[in-house]
This record gives C-alpha cells, structure tokens and sequence, in this order.
C-alpha cells in the first residue's frame, strides 16, 4: 500500500506472501501477509525463494447429469414392426388403444397400430430379440394371457413388401401370406415341409420367414391341418396376409 510520510514523500509498503505446501489451508485473507521494508518505487512483490505448486482438485460430485429427461438421441433408435399372434381372436380381445397404452409403459416411442390383428410400430434402441421378451411379458401381465411376439425392423418389412417371391403374385385366384417364425426352421425340417407341398400349396424360405402361396381360398388349405404337418418340429409363428403388410408398409414409410 501508499505511505505518506509527514515530509510529503510517498513509499510503498511491499509485503512478501508464505505459501505453505498444504494447499488446502490457503485462504483468501490477507492474514498471512507481513509487511516488509519500505522501498521506492519501481514496486516489487517478494515471494518466498522456495517454488509450491498449487494443486487444484476438481469436485465434480456435486454435478449430476440428469439424463432421465433426455431421449434417446435419433441416430440410436430403430424402427420396429411387432407382429402379435392370436390377438383378436375368439375370447382373446383387446383395442388397439390399449395396446399403444401398454406399449408406451415400456417406454416405446412413437407407438402407433395397423387394423385391428395385432400389428404394432415403435421406436427403440434395444435390440429385436429383447424387445420379444420384454413386450410377451407386459403384455402377458396386463391382458391375462400370454402373446407370442415376433419383432421384425421396420426396413426388413418394406424388403418383404417389395419382394416377389412367386411368379404368380398379384394375380387374382392367388393369395400369399407371410409367417415370422421365433428362429430359422432347420435344413432337415425344411426338406419334409417341401415334400408335402401340392398344386394348391407352394412354400418359400427366407430366414425367419416363410412365404406360402395358395391357390383358392386360404380356408380350404388341408395343409396346416395334416398328420405330416402336425409331426413336423415348428418353431413358434404367425402369419400375414401380403396384401396387408404392403399396405403397412405404404401407410408408415
């Protein structure tokens, strides 16, 4: 500071500041600082010849991010087409709006339906099989009765919608359907499912899906109802008609 002496000089009072290597006692009162000899300008701030290092400690437990308001971001979520089996059916009912709803406690996004047999869109970034097990137990818990779910991506639809796997798609005395399977139906099961085939069924494998054409109405088909049929070791499946889920797909894409 500025000392006016009774002569009319002014001196400046310097004082040296102790850093002691405990840090964590450095405070910001002056308390420590001792005054010095006078000197005359030009003015100097004496420090202790002995170097310290400050050191700063982030504490950063005190800031939590709160990410229970943040979505996911865009580039993470998938669009799905859940497929429900047997929903609509005898005593089994239950509105499409209920559906949404129990879909939304599992904090789907963009929950939306098509008609009324059990086709279900929603965002998410979880992973198809999953979501298969966690929609079978929601909605098992909620309607009483357990549903087989089968969980396809929304793209893989519009593949399946696209694909002409008969040459006789789209002509009038033809109906093709589509099954999703739980897994893929092995080679063996495969071969004895072709040789059953007839002139009023045909059946194509892709994967987890089957394509089967029929020639007349679907409800005259003895297929399904067959003893070879009936012996044949089949994964969990459920079908759509190909017409419906064209217009799925023209509908939300």
């Amino acid at each position: 500071d500025l000392v006016k002496m009774s002569s009319g000089r002014v001196w400046l009072r310097t004082y040296t500041l102790h850093l002691t290597p405990h840090t964590s006692h450095l405070t910001p009162h002056t308390s420590h600082l001792t005054p010095h000899t006078l000197h005359p300008t030009p003015y100097t701030l004496h420090l202790h010849p002995t170097p310290y290092t400050l050191h700063l400690t982030p504490h950063t437990s005190h800031l939590t991010p709160h990410t229970s308001s943040l979505t996911p971001q865009a580039s993470l979520m998938t669009r799905y087409v859940s497929f429900l089996r047997a929903i609509n059916v005898g005593n089994r009912r239950v509105t499409m709006s209920r559906l949404r709803e129990i879909y939304e406690q599992l904090e789907l996004e963009n929950v939306a339906t098509f008609i009324a047999s059990g086709n279900v869109l929603f965002d998410s970034p979880k992973k198809a099989a999953q979501l298969e097990s966690m929609i079978e137990k929601e909605l098992e818990s909620e309607l009483g009765y357990s549903v087989d779910t089968f969980v396809r991506k929304f793209n893989d639809i519009q593949s399946i919608a696209t694909e002409k796997m008969f040459e006789q798609d789209g002509l009038p005395s033809y109906v093709i359907h589509v099954a999703f399977l739980r897994k893929k139906i092995s080679p063996a099961i495969q071969k004895r499912w072709e040789g059953m085939q007839s002139e009023l069924d045909e059946f194509r494998f892709d994967g987890t899906e089957l394509y089967w054409l029929y020639q007349g109405r679907v409800s005259d088909s003895k297929f399904w109802s067959s003893k070879e049929f009936k012996s044949l070791e089949v994964p969990p499946m459920t079908m759509r008609n190909i017409t419906s889920i064209r217009k799925l797909v023209a509908q939300f894409e």
